[in-house]
């Protein structure tokens, strides 16, 4: 059985103990489920797989500041050219 994203905070909270880097996780995790809920509303099931499970690479190190090269707007993600 699953569980619940409140049941997986309190789970965290209780192995990390208090203090702000528990904090900052929590927010951290709490980013990635909006970040995950907006790609998959947004792209659909497989292309947010794609993304949250890509590998890192060692040979490319893509900042932030990179991306606004791309152009990449929320109104054409143009997903289909991402195979």
């Amino acid at each position: 059985m699953n569980k619940t994203r409140a049941e997986i905070l309190i789970e965290l909270q209780h192995r990390l103990g208090p203090g702000e880097q528990t904090a900052h996780l929590l927010d951290w995790v709490l980013d990635l489920w909006e970040t995950r809920d907006f790609l998959l509303k947004r792209l659909g099931k497989e292309d947010t797989e794609m993304i949250v499970s890509a590998v890192e690479s060692s040979t490319f190190d893509l900042q932030g500041h990179d991306l606004v090269l791309c152009h990449v707007t929320p109104e054409d993600p143009h997903p289909s050219s991402w195979n």
